[in-house]
């Protein structure tokens, strides 16, 4: 890839299960997805957002379906199906698309050179994409790394780096991750 993201743009992906995992940079924690299970076997997700050190807000609420797989996701007062945020909308089970808070339609595509999933907007510009890389043992924090998500900053409208639209894009990076590992 010729784009190169800055190194504070670049977040490193923990775990092989992206619904337990945690997003960080060189600055420390920015998301992370915590998974319960409740008695009756109901799986929820909540993601956070790092405020400052030792404080988060929630951004999301995945309420997986009984069966495992895709179900509904309450982000801040909106519920919407998850299949919302990871639609095909090509024969390519690959290709999934999503609508951002702002109104833009995004597309993750697999790049056709090389292992990154691409992230394009409305204008046909790539505004980030997720690499896998081998599992790495990373020290501050203690985790195993799966993947990269690099964010470009300046790219298309300029607003991937910023919530509410940095926040849907790692959510529905965990859910394409997700439905690309379970082939949903």
């Amino acid at each position: 890839m010729s784009m190169t993201a800055a190194p504070g743009d670049i977040f490193m992906w923990s775990n092989a299960d992206p619904r337990e995992s945690l997003l960080f940079n060189n600055s420390g924690p920015v998301y992370r997805f915590q998974t319960n299970v409740s008695s009756n076997g109901q799986s929820t997700t909540t993601l956070w957002r790092a405020l400052r050190s030792n404080k988060e807000e929630r951004v999301a609420k995945f309420e997986w379906s009984q069966s495992g797989g895709l179900g509904r996701v309450v982000i801040g007062k909106s519920t919407l199906p998850m299949q919302d945020l990871v639609r095909r909308e090509t024969h390519d089970i690959a290709t999934r698309d999503f609508y951002a808070a702002n109104g833009a339609k995004y597309r993750w595509q697999p790049n056709a050179h090389g292992p990154e999933t691409l992230l394009y907007d409305d204008t046909g510009a790539i505004v980030a994409f997720y690499r896998p890389v081998a599992p790495v043992r990373y020290q501050s924090p203690p985790v195993e790394v799966h993947g990269e998500l690099h964010l470009f900053r300046t790219a298309g409208r300029g607003t991937v780096t910023h919530p509410p639209v940095m926040d849907v894009v790692a959510i529905s990076c965990m859910l394409y991750r997700f439905s690309q590992k379970y082939g949903l």
